[in-house]
C-alpha cells in the first residue's frame, strides 16, 4: 500500500536532526511560555530590593520562599520568572510579527506573479525599496512614526518581512503558473481568482512554511532589538530585550543578568532556524533530491 504524501511528510521529518533538535527546544520555550503561571515560583512584578543582585542559587536565604534558580536582578527581582513570562511575549510577537508578512507579502507577491505586466513591475520595485533599507533601520523609522509600544514594534516587524515573503510568494507562482494542471483549469474555464487561491497558491506553500519558520526567530530577534533601544515593551513587563536593557549596565556585577536573557533569546532563534533547516530539507525538491 502506497504511502500518503502527508505520513511521509511526517516520516522524513521525523529522520530529520535539525528539525528534530529545533522541535525539541521550541517546545521546551512553548510549554515554560503556556505554563508560566504554573512553574514561575514569583510574579515578574515582585520586587524585593533586600534580596537585589542575588546570584542563582537552588536554596534560598530567606525560610518559606523559594528559591532564585536564575538569581535576581538590580531590582530584586526573579530572573527565572521573568524570563518565563518574558518567553510568552517573545512568542506570541515573533508569531503574529510572521503572520502579518506571510499575509500581506504572500498576497502581494502572488499577485504580482500571477497578474504580471504593471501590476508585477510596482509591486515588485515596492519589495526593491524596502529591501534597500537596513531591516532594523526600516523598522525603527516606522516605530518612531507609530510610536513607542510593543503592539508598534510587532507592526513594525511585521512590515519589515513583507517583501522576503512577496518575493518568494512571486518566484512561486511565476514557475507554478505555466505548469499543465494550471493550464487545463483555465481551458476549463476556471476564472484568474479560482486559479490564483485554490490551483496556485496552495502549490507554493511549502517554500513559505520554511521561510516563516525561519521568520520567527529573526522577528524575535528584531523585536528584542528594537526593545533593547528602549522602542518595545517598557518595564515592568519582561520581554528579552527590555530585560537586557535594564540589567545590562551592571554585566561586572551580576553577569547572570545579561547572560541569562541573551542565552534565552538565542535558544529561541536557535530553534527557529534549525526547525526552519528540517522543514527545508524534507518540503523542498531539490534538497530532497540531494539527500
Amino acid at each position: 500500500m502506497a504511502e500518503s504524501p502527508l505520513r511521509e511528510v511526517f516520516r522524513k521529518l521525523l529522520q530529520s536532526i535539525p528539525f528534530k533538535l529545533g522541535a525539541l527546544l521550541l517546545s521546551g520555550l512553548v510549554l515554560a511560555a503556556l505554563l508560566a503561571d504554573a512553574i514561575a515560583p514569583y510574579s515578574y512584578r515582585d520586587q524585593d530590593l533586600s534580596q537585589r543582585f542575588q546570584p542563582p542559587s537552588f536554596s534560598s536565604t530567606e525560610p518559606g520562599q523559594a528559591p532564585h534558580l536564575l538569581g535576581t536582578d538590580n531590582l530584586g527581582r526573579d530572573l527565572f520568572s521573568r524570563l518565563i513570562f518574558g518567553a510568552r511575549i517573545s512568542l506570541v510577537v515573533g508569531l503574529l510579527s510572521v503572520l502579518i508578512s506571510l499575509l500581506l507579502g504572500g498576497l502581494l507577491g502572488a499577485l504580482a506573479g500571477y497578474a504580471g505586466g504593471w501590476t508585477d513591475s510596482v509591486i515588485s520595485r515596492l519589495f526593491d525599496l524596502m529591501l534597500a533599507f537596513p531591516s532594523i533601520l526600516l523598522a525603527i523609522a516606522i516605530v518612531s512614526v507609530l510610536g513607542e509600544g510593543l503592539g508598534n514594534v510587532m507592526l513594525a516587524v511585521g512590515v519589515v518581512g513583507i517583501p522576503i515573503f512577496g518575493r518568494q510568494a512571486r518566484a512561486s507562482v511565476l514557475t507554478t503558473r505555466e505548469l499543465d494542471y494550471v493550464q487545463a483549469a483555465r481551458s476549463l474555464g476556471a476564472g484568474p481568482v479560482r486559479i490564483l487561491f485554490v490551483h496556485v497558491l496552495p502549490n507554493c506553500l511549502n517554500p513559505l512554511i520554511v521561510l516563516a519558520a525561519l521568520g520567527v526567530g529573526t522577528a524575535v530577534l528584531d523585536t528584542a532589538g528594537l526593545s533593547f533601544l528602549g522602542l518595545g515593551a517598557k518595564a515592568p513587563f519582561p520581554e528579552w530585550g527590555t530585560i537586557l536593557a535594564d540589567t545590562y549596565q551592571f554585566y561586572k556585577r551580576a553577569p547572570w543578568m545579561v547572560a541569562f536573557p541573551g542565552l534565552s533569546i538565542m535558544a529561541m532563534v536557535l530553534g527557529c532556524n534549525l526547525l526552519g533547516d528540517g522543514l527545508r530539507d524534507v518540503l523542498d525538491p531539490r534538497m530532497a533530491e540531494k539527500g
